[in-house]
């Protein structure tokens, strides 16, 4: 579902909190620092993990978000 013309989704949306919809970022289009972003979020996800804390966009692999 498209949500409209505005993006990234207001933080006061009500589509964040109603069940029946799961929100997934647009990832249609490549940008140039894609991959450095990319990188940078798995380094720092990696020291997270080393260092026993709670990781960066971790799924909950119960209901897949």
């Amino acid at each position: 579902m498209r949500t409209g013309n505005r993006q990234p989704l207001p933080g006061d949306s009500a589509l964040w909190d109603h069940d029946p919809v799961l929100v997934s970022p647009h990832t249609a289009a490549l940008d140039a620092a894609e991959g450095r972003l990319i990188a940078e979020l798995f380094a720092a996800n990696a020291t997270r993990l080393l260092d026993g804390q709670e990781l960066v966009n971790r799924v909950n692999t119960v209901v897949f978000y």
